[in-house]
């Protein structure tokens, strides 16, 4: 998508300063069912790219913990950079194999 200026939406000033995050109903309506609270901890196991944990964070307003783990090292890369332009702090971002996840 593009605004109307012909500038995508991954490029705008807003999307660059973190205001938002572009995602799709595969990431807003899980976070929806989980109706996450202020002060939480929540483990996201598949948190790249960072759709789902970044939408919990904003709910949280940046309190509690999320723990956003994936096992996939490059798509954490991307995850890491969303959380820092996001400016979310609440969070550990982790790469482990899920099914043998540490205790």
């Amino acid at each position: 998508m593009r605004t109307p200026g012909n500038v995508t939406l991954g490029a705008t000033p807003e999307y660059l300063a973190g205001h938002y995050i572009l995602q799709g109903a595969s990431s807003f309506l899980p976070v929806m069912a989980l109706s996450p609270k202020e002060g939480e901890k929540i483990l996201d196991m598949c948190a790249a790219p960072g759709g789902k944990s970044t939408h919990i964070a904003a709910i949280m307003r940046n309190t509690g913990m999320v723990v956003c783990n994936d096992i996939n090292r490059d798509r954490v890369k991307a995850l890491v950079g969303n959380f820092h332009r996001m400016g979310i702090t609440n969070s550990v971002i982790i790469s482990h194999d899920g099914r043998v996840f540490p205790k």
